[in-house]
């Protein structure tokens, strides 16, 4: 059976930078989401959130694009956190330690306004859910 196509989203909030993945993350689709993710670091001058909550299943390649993600987001000093995990891909960073790594957030609307070092206090209203297309 075929694997769907990945879907990578990423806006630019006005505090943030919120990348949306849908599909399953494996080896056949790691490889594009690691560039995806690393071009919204290099393009990023301020914090990552990564919603998710339409990723079904994730394996080993996608555990090295989250950890990829983490270096490249501090060696620029970004903070960088998960949210919306489903329970199998929460047990496989648990497993792994890769949560001691990358903060988890339980919900999109906490991972929003999860306070930062530098908080200025700025409106923190959830940004609307973006649908995949499966």
């Amino acid at each position: 059976m075929r694997t769907p196509a990945l879907q990578v989203h990423h806006r630019r909030l006005r505090h943030c930078h919120l990348v949306s993945v849908c599909g399953e993350i494996d080896i056949s689709t790691a490889r594009a989401l690691r560039e995806r993710l690393l071009a919204a670091v290099a393009d990023a001058s301020a914090p990552l959130v990564l919603d998710l909550h339409r990723v079904p299943f994730m394996d080993s390649s996608g555990l090295g694009v989250l950890a990829s993600l983490a270096e490249g987001a501090a060696r620029r000093g970004l903070p960088v956190r998960l949210t919306e995990l489903r329970p199998q891909v929460a047990t496989v960073l648990a497993v792994t330690g890769l949560d001691q790594l990358v903060p988890i957030v339980p919900t999109l609307d906490r991972a929003l306004r999860f306070p930062l070092p530098d908080d200025d206090g700025a409106d923190r209203s959830p940004a609307p859910r973006w649908r995949c297309a499966h």
